[in-house]
């Protein structure tokens, strides 16, 4: 069995280096940070999964203070097939009261619509737990760095761990990378521009390891988990 006998998974990319990849040899997950983003795409093509976000960081702009307006745009999207995200909650950045507000709504309308969700969370897994109630969508925890005991109640909830290069950098990771169910395990490039099969490539061989499984044992589950998620 070799690895090219199945698609390289991205769990996280943005359109501009999707739109550089293979239909062939990749299933992506193509993540939104404003409404730019998910406006110009089809809900689906071939290996590619769109999701409808407003990303924290875009927040800060004047414009997104018309919620009624914005929540509105994020829902049409939804009905016409897309998935969530990217939202999340970010205590770096400013406007943390309308960071959780946008964060809800994607929330509650991954749970209206029983869409995936894709969601970041930087110092903010307190309020990210707090809007996290069931019935729980299916959610990816994107970029994931942290110990198992900080994995442990978003795992509870039925979140998958989406790992980068970020994540395998981050020593308090290493554990949860070694220890997290198979059956919620993903790779992502966080590709804006740039080509991800060197990045997906160098992920998986580096997690096989700290994993001890073959990289295409690893390729293989995440293929499984990916389409877990896109079956709903």
């Amino acid at each position: 069995m070799s690895l090219n006998e199945f698609p390289l998974c991205d769990a996280h990319i943005h359109p501009k280096a999707a739109q550089i990849c293979s239909h062939t040899e990749f299933l992506l997950f193509v993540n939104s940070i404003c409404e730019q983003d998910f406006a110009r795409f089809p809900s689906f093509s071939a290996g590619r999964y769109q999701f409808a976000g407003i990303h924290p960081w875009q927040l800060r702009k004047p414009k997104y203070k018309n919620t009624a307006y914005y929540f509105d745009l994020l829902e049409r999207a939804v009905r016409r097939g897309f998935f969530l995200g990217e939202t999340g909650l970010d205590r770096l950045h400013p406007n943390f009261d309308l960071q959780t507000e946008y964060f809800r709504h994607h929330f509650q309308l991954a749970q209206t619509y029983r869409r995936p969700l894709t969601f970041h969370s930087v110092h903010s897994d307190d309020a990210v737990l707090e809007i996290l109630e069931p019935p729980y969508p299916k959610m990816i925890y994107h970029s994931f760095v942290g110990s198992p005991k900080a994995a442990e109640p978003f795992l509870k909830r039925g979140c998958f761990l989406s790992f980068s290069l970020r994540s395998l950098k981050s020593p308090a990771t290493e554990e949860t990378i070694r220890t997290c169910p198979a059956d919620r395990f993903l790779i992502e490039s966080d590709s804006t521009e740039d080509d991800p099969a060197p990045l997906l490539t160098e992920l998986l061989q580096k997690a096989a390891e700290q994993r001890q499984i073959s990289e295409q044992k690893l390729q293989k589950q995440i293929l499984t988990n990916m389409n877990v998620l896109i079956q709903g």
